[in-house]
């Protein structure tokens, strides 16, 4: 997609109403739709595509996963493109369309926090991710999400299995317990880990490289269970 290939800047004046917001909207809410005049914080920075989910055989997995789904894809970064950070945080989401209901979504994380690298496609993405470690983050993030689940790190795939892509309503529903999106090979080791830099020493971005470097048409993903 490239109608429109500007990056909103951070809004760094709503950050502080991350520990002030109604998570519920974050983990309930079904819509295609951000929620009328909240402002995305976290993974506010990113590039969105086209895609297709491919199946390649091999499961008795129902819904979406059997194949064919065209939808959005969205490459953010999870956290805050700061100076001092080491690495990104990559994150992907995946928006695939059925007929005649809403849409049904995954979100994919390397980890929680910065990855050491600055290679987009350096890890894999996990839906499941377990808690914090960090003593800092235990006790303001973790705490704001728990508000709403204990299970903060994980991601439901059953409605993924529900229903295809024609909008029929499975007999019976068969899933994975997690998935694993894997980097192909067409985009694995393409950017330095640290970093990219003009010579007047400013970092390429990783959206830059994604949307400039990447053909259509790219595999970008195994998906593993």
């Amino acid at each position: 997609m490239t109608s429109n290939t500007t990056v909103k800047p951070h809004d760094w004046v709503a950050t502080k109403t991350l520990f002030t917001r109604d998570m519920n909207l974050s983990y309930d809410f079904q819509g295609d739709e951000l929620p009328y005049q909240r402002i995305k914080v976290n993974h506010s920075q990113g590039v969105a595509g086209i895609i297709e989910w491919e199946d390649l055989g091999g499961h008795d997995y129902t819904g979406i996963y059997r194949g064919g789904a065209k939808g959005l894809m969205r490459l953010s970064e999870g956290n805050f493109l700061l100076p001092e950070v080491d690495g990104l945080t990559p994150t992907a989401a995946f928006k695939f369309t059925r007929d005649g209901i809403p849409s049904v979504n995954h979100v994919a994380n390397t980890a929680w926090g910065p990855s050491g690298s600055y290679d987009f496609m350096a890890n894999d993405f996990k839906t499941h991710l377990g808690n914090f470690d960090n003593f800092c983050e235990i006790e303001t993030i973790q705490r704001k999400f728990q508000e709403v689940t204990e299970h903060i790190g994980s991601v439901g795939l059953a409605e993924f299995s529900r229903v295809k892509v024609d909008g029929t309503v499975e007999p019976s529903m068969w899933f994975p317990a997690n998935l694993k999106f894997v980097p192909h090979s067409d985009v694995t080791g393409r950017w330095p880990d640290s970093g990219e830099y003009d010579i007047f020493g400013n970092m390429r971005t990783f959206y830059e490289q994604l949307t400039e470097d990447l053909e259509p048409d790219t595999t970008l993903f195994e998906v593993w269970t």
